[in-house]
């Protein structure tokens, strides 16, 4: 796919000229999709291989906005794209490419349920959770992402399956873009919860510890 985009920004340059340049945006954009199902084919080898995280200092806020970044020409004009991320937040315990996978993954999820036009509002804050393990009492911080939705919501019945391995409720999915989300949460000992609403939207929230 790389390759044939390469000769086709070849042949377009050839064929009209200065007016190629009008095709540069959609031809970006597909490499770095393209890119991104690299990085994707990197995880499903990962969950396969059963390889543990690289951990270091993360800060969620930057995953958020790279993410953000690499898709800002896929998003529509009629699709909103509010950010309220919290100032200063501290660095959590994290792998950041596997991060940015977990946001690409919540991101894609959530301009499908939209479609052609809603809002999708992406947040970061500190949180605290009370440790209810014997050998963790007391309180420990976690850095909260969630992204919210005005889709076309989930079943109430179908929540409880939405991190499971092959289900999908897209047509030709392949049920597998939660179930490495949740794989990937677990392994950086975080939570993940979700609320929905059939006909006013989702919300997904994503704890991680701090580092």
């Amino acid at each position: 796919m790389k390759l044939a985009l390469d000769r086709m920004e070849t042949v377009s340059r050839e064929a009209f000229g200065e007016d190629a340049g009008k095709l540069d945006r959609y031809i970006e954009t597909n490499r770095k999709q393209i890119a991104a199902l690299l990085d994707m084919t990197d995880v499903f080898i990962q969950i396969a291989d059963l390889r543990p995280p690289h951990f270091a200092p993360t800060n969620l806020n930057i995953v958020i906005r790279n993410v953000l970044d690499k898709y800002a020409d896929s998003f529509s004009d009629t699709i909103a794209v509010h950010l309220k991320l919290a100032e200063e937040i501290p660095n959590v315990r994290a792998d950041e490419k596997l991060m940015e996978v977990v946001f690409e993954n919540l991101l894609s999820n959530a301009i499908e349920a939209v479609g052609e036009k809603g809002t999708i509002d992406v947040a970061t804050n500190l949180e605290q959770r009370f440790q209810v393990s014997p050998v963790n009492l007391g309180t420990k911080n976690y850095v909260q992402l969630e992204i919210s939705d005005t889709g076309t919501g989930i079943p109430q019945e179908e929540i409880g399956k939405l991190f499971d391995r092959f289900f999908s409720r897209r047509e030709g999915g392949t049920g597998l873009g939660l179930a490495i989300v949740k794989k990937i949460v677990d392994d950086h000992h975080g939570l993940i919860h979700v609320e929905s609403a059939v006909g006013v939207g989702s919300t997904f929230t994503v704890s991680i510890p701090v580092w």
